[in-house]
């Protein structure tokens, strides 16, 4: 028996997937197809912390969490306020650099308990998750896969993979 790729459930074109996505049970905020296109070529112009804050995203406020804003900001190559230049001073001791308009390509971070890594992580892989940067880089019909590596498998699974998830869910909830 032959089966079917799963792939091909999930159209690669934005227009029909939002379409068909358009048919599903939205609650009780039903959307017309010209929103959720719109939604979703908005989506793709947000930087991380516009993603992260606005509420047809993620909806999250940094205001008690200043230092993870700026690490945010800082990895991505997003601009600095005088106050944010403070932190980043701070964060780093004086000796990092700060290098606007420029995506950095890995970063080391040494953060104590309680400190929102599994916050940091999972923003950031919720936003990488919805990029289309990269299509680029695959194949047509090729998946793509983001991977979070940590030190045990139950943080990853348990923390890291719960703290998206409940972002995720949270928003949904605030939607219906």
């Amino acid at each position: 028996m032959k089966y079917r790729n799963r792939s091909s459930y999930v159209s690669r074109d934005p227009e029909k997937r939002a379409r068909s996505l358009a048919n599903l049970r939205r609650g009780k905020k039903p959307g017309t197809l010209p929103e959720i296109i719109e939604k979703a070529k908005k989506l793709q112009d947000l930087n991380i912390t516009e993603f992260a804050t606005d509420p047809d995203f993620l909806g999250l406020s940094f205001e008690k969490r200043l230092a993870q804003d700026v690490i945010l900001r800082a990895y991505y190559g997003l601009p600095l306020d005088e106050k944010q230049l403070e932190i980043f001073k701070v964060l780093t001791k004086s000796k990092g650099k700060y290098s606007p308009g420029q995506v950095k390509n890995e970063a080391v971070l040494v953060l104590s308990t309680r400190s929102g890594k599994s916050f940091l992580v999972s923003v950031i892989v919720l936003y990488e998750a919805t990029r289309d940067t990269w299509k680029r880089y695959v194949a047509k019909n090729e998946d793509v896969y983001i991977c979070v590596v940590a030190t045990r498998e139950l943080q990853a699974k348990m923390i890291i993979q719960g703290v998206s998830i409940s972002q995720i869910q949270n928003k949904l909830g605030h939607m219906y």
